[in-house]
């Protein structure tokens, strides 16, 4: 087994598969569907789930989203160049887990080098950052542009790529780390208390700024003293906070998130490794077995070698869910893989 290869077990079996992993998918659901729904909802419910897609990106409760979209034309490849591919392909894991965390380094590195009292939320699936940046207007308006160019120019020569990067100005009293603070002081005396009652949960996700004040509970599908919960995370609002807080109880499956966390690294890397393939999406359900691999592409059936090509995807694809390093990841979960053209006729 070669390097990458080694690498890429050893970053799974450390992050993935040992027990304190295990725990925290079961106590950090991710929140990646909610926020993919949202972008087809009505425009109030979007804003309203705005502050909760801030908490989840800066927390690090991200995952990659569905649907990623790759255009690129098609190249031909023997079968034998397919299998050279596959640990190009698993190579690409640990870069893609590195990245995210690199890219907030890397920001906090070159602006505290520079004396800045700032804030960052970053955006992965927007590719956006936004930077809260503490002082008066006039000092913000000083300051603003060079910030941005700072952080554009940094990433982009550590080979991130091009990012938005939006720069705000913070008034005296609204400094991001003043709600941090009271988010997790009102979240860790909320699970205490929900603890010490005996009741069960997954996580409590709890959102202030400005303009939105909301907990966001995640319980098991077995528990249902909902109506209790909520009385019980509302004395603790009561004795912590000022204001009213918008309580939601969303129920969640484990084994179902830990489907997700799993195999959406897996998805995500098939995409971003096969760019010369016209792969535009790939979808699927957690809810079904064997998982359905959904393959969307953009070839079209009239051309006179779209099977083949279609083939070629199917076996590379294959290829590197039957690799030594993925079944230690996926283990023997069944999936099922379904190839479609440009007009979404499934072919195989």
């Amino acid at each position: 087994m070669d390097k990458d290869l080694e690498q890429v077990k050893e970053h799974y079996g450390e992050h993935y598969f040992n027990d304190e992993i295990a725990n925290r998918i079961k106590n950090r659901v991710h929140a990646s569907l909610r926020d993919i729904e949202s972008v087809n909802e009505p425009r109030h419910i979007k804003n309203k789930w705005s502050l909760w897609k801030k908490i989840f990106y800066s927390s690090g409760a991200a995952i990659i989203a569905l649907g990623l979209v790759i255009g690129s034309g098609f190249v031909s490849q023997a079968m034998a160049e397919v299998l050279q591919k596959i640990p190009y392909l698993n190579s690409i894991y640990e870069s893609k887990q590195k990245q995210t965390e690199s890219i907030t380094a890397i920001i906090r590195e070159e602006l505290s080098s520079r004396n800045y009292n700032f804030g960052i939320s970053h955006y992965p699936h927007e590719k956006k950052i936004e930077v809260f940046v503490e002082g008066t207007k006039e000092y913000y308006e000083t300051i603003k542009e060079d910030v941005s160019k700072i952080i554009i120019d940094r990433l982009y020569s550590e080979n991130h790529g091009a990012y938005t990067v939006i720069v705000t100005n913070l008034n005296e009293g609204k400094s991001p780390y003043k709600y941090q603070e009271r988010t997790w002081r009102l979240r860790e005396n909320i699970e205490m208390a929900l603890k010490a009652g005996g009741y069960e949960f997954i996580s409590a996700i709890v959102g202030i700024d400005d303009n939105e004040r909301g907990i966001l509970l995640e319980i098991p599908e077995t528990e249902r003293r909902v109506d209790e919960i909520k009385q019980v995370v509302q004395s603790v609002v009561l004795e912590y906070e000022k204001g009213t807080f918008e309580i939601e109880v969303n129920r969640i499956d484990p084994e179902k998130a830990e489907r997700k966390q799993k195999w959406e690294p897996v998805l995500d890397t098939i995409l971003s490794g096969m760019k010369g393939y016209r792969i535009e999406q790939i979808g699927y359900s957690f809810d079904i077995s064997p998982l359905p691999l959904s393959i969307h592409t953009s070839i079209d059936s009239t051309d006179k070698n779209a099977k083949e090509q279609l083939k070629e995807i199917e076996s590379m694809v294959k290829s590197f869910l039957e690799s030594e390093d993925i079944k230690a990841i996926i283990k023997d979960e069944p999936y099922m893989i379904e190839m479609y053209d440009k007009d979404n006729r499934k072919i195989n």
